[in-house]
């Protein structure tokens, strides 16, 4: 089944597999299998001759010598490095370490079986280990004019940093993120739909009905001059493909798409946790809109509690690890999150209520707080803990949530969170002049740090 859902959809794959005859089925699981490993690496397989090799390439552009560093993955071996980030120097501890044990990088990791490392160890000398190594890092690649090469801008360097470096973390490995790219295919049972559904991916690109894929959200200048010609905008790049964006797509005839998500999070099944349970780790898709920079900041240096109902559950408790990142790389990392979710780094302006009008707002604002009952789902300085407070606690919303994306988020919670068990409130639950109050009574549920 895992061969053949990254074929088709996973429902349609079972039914294949259900009407194949058990000797078709062993042939043609064996011929997978040794796709897999590489075993025509070695043995002359008829069948295989044209087979591309599993091993990386060697040579050229990618030649070990050369290699970027930050390209080697070093997995939880955090032995081999002399500093916090790979360094050139540590090139050579890397290459040690792969043919001493070829699989030790996945040690510790949560990888699907197609991607885990298959180079066989070979009981190599460490003489012999040695003189690879020294061959190896002989082979290098020409160096490129650098007026060849594309420079790459603040913004960008910055992105394709902090990737590699939540990478490095495995956040994915807990967490939805959205680091990389890839392409799925949308089939017109409900039950494949379904299946989309529940990995919940995020569009890497915008689509448009007459089949175009753009990177970046039109404008409404620019919607209505695709509208003049008869094109609509079906999903904004980072929206998430929820049953009913992937039906609408399907039914335009698009059935492949390019998305962020898939294979993330992979510690939810791990743990056999169920949305229902609301223990999950969260989403970290948009983050960097959704939080405030210098909050996101210290949170990485030193989580705390933000959901009480885990903390309150000796089993779970704070589950996030201390990483233990230098302040540059945690500057790095959040920079990243604002620049990938559109959100202004470092600062942000928020319109202050002046001293002498905020007791009045924060009144009103309780008022508005209580008629629409916030306090029965999020934990209220003055509360019981309470293990089904299914809620993050009020007390550090001030300082976590940006002001701009509370109101947003209060409006459409489905859209920056599917599945959430947020209610959506509308302008007559909470008129737009009531926002403000709101917001100022939430943070002055603030608690002393």
């Amino acid at each position: 089944l895992d061969f053949m859902k990254a074929q088709m959809p996973v429902a349609d794959a079972g039914k294949r597999i259900a009407g194949m005859p058990r000797a078709e089925k062993l042939a043609w699981l064996g011929e997978k299998a040794i796709g897999q490993m590489g075993c025509f690496g070695c043995h002359v397989i008829p069948g295989f001759e044209t087979a591309k090799k599993p091993g990386v390439e060697l040579t050229g552009t990618n030649a070990t010598g050369t290699k970027d560093i930050t390209k080697f993955d070093f997995g939880f071996r955090r032995d081999l490095l002399r500093g916090h980030a790979p360094l050139p120097n540590d090139r050579i501890g890397w290459i040690r370490a792969k043919l001493e044990d070829p699989r030790t990088f996945d040690g510790g990791r949560i990888v699907p079986f197609a991607d885990r490392l298959r180079m066989p160890k070979y009981e190599l000398t460490d003489r012999e280990i040695s003189d690879i190594t020294t061959w190896l890092l002989s082979l290098r690649r020409e160096a490129v004019n650098p007026q060849w090469v594309r420079a790459l801008s603040h913004e960008e360097h910055v992105v394709d940093r902090g990737k590699r470096a939540l990478e490095q973390a495995n956040c994915a490995g807990c967490h939805k993120i959205g680091l990389w790219p890839s392409t799925v295919t949308i089939a017109d049972a409900e039950e494949a739909i379904g299946d989309l559904w529940q990995m919940r991916l995020v569009s890497a690109r915008t689509i448009l009905s007459d089949g175009r894929r753009i990177d970046g959200v039109p404008g409404e200048a620019d919607l209505e001059k695709l509208a003049k010609r008869g094109v609509e905008l079906l999903v904004p790049k980072g929206a998430w493909l929820t049953p009913s964006k992937l039906t609408l797509l399907y039914e335009n005839g698009i059935t492949s798409v390019l998305v962020y998500g898939r294979g993330e999070g992979g510690i939810e099944a791990l743990v056999n946790l169920t949305e229902a349970d609301k223990k999950a780790p969260p989403f970290l898709v948009g983050e960097g809109d959704r939080v405030n920079a210098d909050w996101l900041f210290r949170f990485l240096k030193q989580p705390t509690e933000i959901r009480p109902w885990l903390a309150a559950d000796q089993q779970f408790g704070v589950r996030m690890p201390v990483f233990g990142f230098d302040d540059a790389k945690t500057r790095l990392i959040v920079e990243h999150f604002a620049l990938v979710a559109g959100a202004p780094y470092p600062f942000s302006h928020e319109e202050r209520v002046p001293l002498a009008k905020l007791p009045e707002v924060v009144a009103r604002g309780k008022q508005v707080f209580e008629a629409n009952q916030c306090g029965k789902c999020h934990l209220v300085r003055g509360l019981v803990v309470s293990t089904d407070t299914p809620a993050p606690r009020f007390a550090i919303a001030g300082a976590r949530i940006r002001r701009d994306f509370f109101e947003r988020w209060m409006r459409d919670p489905q859209r920056y969170m599917p599945g959430t068990g947020m209610t959506q409130y509308s302008e007559e639950q909470v008129k737009p002049e009531d926002v403000t109050p709101l917001w100022e009574f939430i943070k002055s549920l603030a608690e002393p740090e």
